[in-house]
């Protein structure tokens, strides 16, 4: 059974109107695999705790840290707790998780990702794992389906990989 670890956020950046990347410091870090998820519990102000599954951004090389895409949640109870979390700020994390959507670069042959709003946050763990394979030339075809160019999610980021 995977333990709980205390993890202190280093990092935000704002994606989108909707959408912060959040990135934490975890101590005993585990390598994750592209596609995994943590599930993270915080303490609301009631007194109550609760946790909810984030999936993945950060490549299995960034050692040490995990970045999660959390998406603001009108009425939840998680997210507009995680938007407000102070840089230095601690929740706890369970992981990494989960094993029916994962990708590895030993997995041969070309790689379509397709997502929808948030959904491209595993994506991201993909890509950037694929970066880090640097005699790796196979193809890759990323559909993303946002409502408006305001919610493109990691969009220097993707132009960036786009011409590489």
């Amino acid at each position: 059974m995977l333990e709980w670890k205390q993890a202190t956020l280093i990092k935000k950046d704002l994606l989108s109107p909707e959408v912060l990347a959040l990135t934490f410091k975890v101590p005993d870090w585990k390598k994750h695999m592209p596609g995994q998820y943590y599930e993270i519990r915080v303490s609301l102000p009631n007194g109550k705790e609760t946790e909810r599954m984030y999936s993945i951004a950060s490549s299995p090389e960034d050692v040490g840290i995990v970045q999660f895409g959390v998406e603001h949640i009108k009425g939840g109870e998680v997210s507009p707790h995680l938007w407000k979390l102070p840089l230095g700020g601690n929740v706890l994390v369970r992981g990494p998780a989960g094993d029916k959507f994962l990708w590895h670069r030993d997995i041969a042959g070309p790689l379509l990702l397709i997502a929808g709003g948030s959904g491209l946050v595993p994506m991201i763990s993909m890509l950037r794992h694929y970066k880090e394979g640097r005699n790796d030339e196979r193809d890759i075809v990323l559909l993303h389906s946002i409502s408006r160019l305001s919610s493109a999610l990691y969009k220097k980021e993707l132009d960036w990989l786009s011409r590489e």
